[in-house]
């Protein structure tokens, strides 16, 4: 009887012996089975060729380079003009014109009138009646001014800076009162015009006389305007 159990229990002791042999032996195996793999795997991962990395596509950028414009020529400046010097501000008044210059120098001759031909026809122009109107150069003496008047010109005129002549034939009375001014030479065409007139007749002059008594005359009466 108690061999049978010694018997058992021996089996027992070595049937579990076996297993843990087994279990074991397994365990060895599956260990190495691991472990080769694994190895094998990184052996194999070793002598494989990395991947190919992708290409990448290159493309060349390209800057344009558009080439410079020719300068431009500069336009030659041009020239600054001369400053004018500034003129002080003339008054209204007109620097005084040349009046009665050709009374003084007997610039009084009517256009178509011979006056050699009165003096040696006396007679039958002039007869015993004393002339009342006559040229100036016919008179003994001719008229002079007593009392000039000055032509007042205006603004306008004063601001164009332009110089002028004016030449009247003015009939003058025996009085030496101005009755009539006829405007024969203007320059500017009508520029002064109105202010020789008005200054003309208001002029006094002494009558030109003929054979002592005063008479009325044409006289031609210049006018110069520098500005």
């Amino acid at each position: 009887m108690e061999t049978s159990i010694h018997a058992s229990i021996e089996r027992v002791i070595k049937g579990r012996a076996r297993a843990r042999a087994l279990r074991a032996l397994a365990a060895s195996l599956l260990t190495m089975l691991v472990g080769g793999n694994l190895v094998l795997w990184a052996v194999m991962s070793m002598n494989q060729e990395p991947p190919a990395k992708p290409e990448v596509e290159h493309r060349e950028t390209r800057f344009a380079i558009a080439p410079k414009p020719p300068p431009k020529k500069k336009p030659k400046p041009k020239p600054k003009p001369k400053p004018r010097k500034q003129r002080a501000a003339k008054s209204t008044a007109a620097p005084p014109p040349a009046l009665g210059a050709s009374i003084s120098m007997g610039s009084f001759a009517m256009p178509g009138f011979n006056v050699g031909q009165v003096q040696n026809n006396a007679s039958e122009v002039v007869g015993d009646v004393k002339p009342t109107v006559m040229t100036a150069d016919a008179v003994d003496r001719k008229p002079k001014p007593v009392r000039r008047v000055q032509p007042r010109l205006t603004r306008d005129i004063i601001a164009r800076q332009t110089s002028g002549k004016v030449v009247v034939s003015a009939f003058i009375n025996a009085n030496g009162q101005v009755e009539r001014v006829r405007i024969i030479e203007s320059r500017p065409a009508g520029l002064y015009d109105q202010a020789v007139r008005e200054a003309v007749m208001q002029t006094q002059f002494e009558p030109a006389t003929y054979e002592g008594q005063p008479v009325a005359t044409w006289s031609n009466i210049p006018f110069d305007f520098r500005l």
